[in-house]
Formats: C-alpha cells, sequence, structure tokens
C-alpha cells in the first residue's frame, strides 16, 4: 500500500542491508549530534507505535547523521514530518541550494537521498533549511540507487533476504497445450541481473519456459518460449514506461503464439513448438530464484486456452 492507503499490489524486491544499525534511536551514540537535541517524540511514529524521535536545532552547525556508513553510490532513507506547519531540510552535507532540500508536512513522508561522501544525514538544517525542529523515524542506509522497504535495527546491520514468490501449476488450472497470461505490474527498479523477469512458466530449467523479462540495459520487455532447449518464440515489446504501471499479454499454442503490451498486439507468430513439462511460475525471478526485479504485481491471469488477440488487447486496455 501507497502512504494514503492505496493497494499497490505484490511487493517483490531484492535482498538489501541496513547499515544504520539504530535505526529508530536516534538518541544512540552511533548519530552524530551536531549542535542538535534528541528526544523521545510526543506522536506515533509510522508503524503506530511511540518510537519516533524529535530533532531540535540548537545552533548554526545543526545536523544529524552518521558517519563513514556507505559509499557515494548508497541510498540513506528516514520518515520526517514537522511538528507544525511546512519547511524545508537538507539529507546531504551540500546545503546551498533550496532545489536540493526536501520539503517536509505535518504528514509522514519517506524521503531518501543518494550519499555524496561516506556520511548518512538524515536532517542538517544548515544553509537556507528553513527547518529547526523535525520529528524523525525509521532509518535505513543501503547499498543501491534507490531505497527498499524499511528494514528495523536496533544494535547491528540486518539483512532481507530477496523476496521469492513461486507457485506450482498444479494449484491451479494450467494447460501443458495452450493458454494465455494477462500481466498488470510496475517495475520501480530492475534487478542487478542482466536479464531481470517479471514471470517464468519452466519446467526448473531454461529448457522448458515461458518468460517476461527486462533487460536492465535498455527500457524494454522482452518475451520468448522454449520447448526443448529450442527457441519457438521471441519478441520485444512496446518500450514501456517503468515509473507507471502497465499491462502485458502472452499466448501460447503450437504453431501459435503473440504477445502484446496496453492493448496492442506486438507481434504474432505461427510456427513452433510449445514447452514440455512445465511446473511452475516464478514471479519476478527466474526458476533458481536468481535474476529478480523490483516492484509490485498488481495482477497476473491466466487462462487455460488460447485466447484470440483481440480478446487479449482488450484485457490489457
Amino acid at each position: 500500500y501507497d502512504a494514503s492507503g492505496n493497494p499497490l499490489g505484490l511487493l517483490i524486491e531484492e535482498g538489501r542491508t541496513n547499515r544504520a544499525t539504530y535505526s529508530q534511536d536516534f538518541t544512540h551514540s552511533s548519530w552524530n549530534k551536531a549542535d542538535v537535541t534528541v528526544a523521545p517524540a510526543p506522536i506515533a511514529a509510522p508503524d503506530g507505535t511511540m518510537t519516533a524521535n524529535h530533532v531540535v536545532k540548537t545552533g548554526s552547525n545543526g545536523h544529524l547523521s552518521k558517519s563513514s556508513v556507505g559509499n557515494t553510490s548508497d541510498r540513506v532513507s528516514v520518515w520526517a514530518r514537522t511538528v507544525s506547519g511546512t519547511g524545508t531540510m537538507y539529507m546531504e552535507y551540500l546545503f546551498s541550494s533550496a532545489s536540493q532540500a526536501v520539503t517536509v508536512t505535518e504528514e509522514w513522508q519517506r524521503f531518501d537521498a543518494q550519499l555524496n561522501n561516506v556520511n548518512a544525514y538524515v536532517a542538517n538544517f544548515r544553509g537556507d533549511a528553513t527547518l529547526t525542529e523535525v520529528y524523525l523515524w525509521g532509518a535505513q542506509v543501503e547499498v543501491g540507487s534507490f531505497p527498499t522497504s524499511y528494514i528495523p535495527t536496533s544494535g547491528s546491520t540486518v539483512t532481507r533476504a530477496k523476496d521469492l514468490a513461486l507457485l506450482p501449476v498444479e494449484r491451479f488450472a494450467y494447460s501443458q497445450a495452450q493458454g494465455s497470461i494477462v500481466f498488470y505490474a510496475d517495475v520501480f527498479s530492475q534487478g542487478q541481473d542482466t536479464t531481470p523477469r517479471l514471470y517464468e512458466f519452466s519446467d526448473g530449467s531454461n529448457d522448458n519456459s515461458i518468460r517476461l523479462y527486462s533487460p536492465p540495459v535498455v527500457d524494454r520487455l522482452t518475451a520468448d518460449v522454449r520447448s526443448g532447449g529450442v527457441s519457438s518464440f521471441a519478441a520485444n515489446l512496446t518500450s514501456p514506461d517503468f515509473n507507471e504501471p502497465f499491462k502485458t499479454f502472452q499466448a501460447y499454442k503450437v504453431n501459435d503464439f503473440s504477445v502484446g503490451f496496453n492493448g496492442k498486439l506486438d507481434e504474432n507468430d505461427t510456427s513452433g513448438a510449445v514447452p514440455i513439462g512445465i511446473v511452475k511460475i516464478n514471479l519476478f525471478s527466474k526458476h533458481s530464484g536468481s535474476n529478480v526485479n523490483n516492484g509490485h504485481i498488481k495482477s497476473i491471469q491466466y487462462y487455460p486456452k488460447r485466447l484470440s488477440n483481440e480478446e487479449l488487447q482488450l484485457l490489457t486496455q
């Protein structure tokens, strides 16, 4: 769900480690306090507990940070809200331009920034920042160019394993002979592997599969079908905007394959064999659990028959 309670879908993320060892206790000595005081906040944190902190500026050098915790390619994130009104602060050492500031309101929001040195700043009141106090909760420092879901810590780093979602095809009416897949998702960051999957039906190997993946070097979706180790069908879909939800379809039957995107048919092929012995579907990962994507799966629909292209286009409009 988003901050307003709207459902985003099944969240799947790669593994990450929170390197901020006291993610909710900013009073701890591991956090550097320069011209600020830190005390328990009198309001509930985003998770409903009384674990937020109140940070108050006491001098011109006011900032709260953690030293030597990351690299310039890492990401720091924190939840913040004002005591009252709206104001700005920084989440980095540089504080010379208002365009680099984050705007904090009376509502809890999660802010994130790239580390511009080895230190992570969660509140910086210097420069032309307008705030002199703020409520904070849930800091995270992780290796990567984007933040993942919050990993609480209380004295040591904590690692969250990558999410793996899979289902044996015996749990639903899968047809080895023919079928259609309608997929609705968003991808907020493609995984670190070369061909992060959106889904993959397989026999547990690369030999027999029906898959949709997104090569990380280009904003593109690729669909293919393999049977007995031989490619039966392969096509590149219309380039998606990975910042927006999108819908795709893929259909298979002997000598009858198609794939499409957001209500449009991208390619149709009238030759090729179907996969043999499909046993499971992996969502946002390969059959081996690698090649993980990052995003939300809003829905996946499987039909144990080869729907017409016209039907599939209507389902993905």
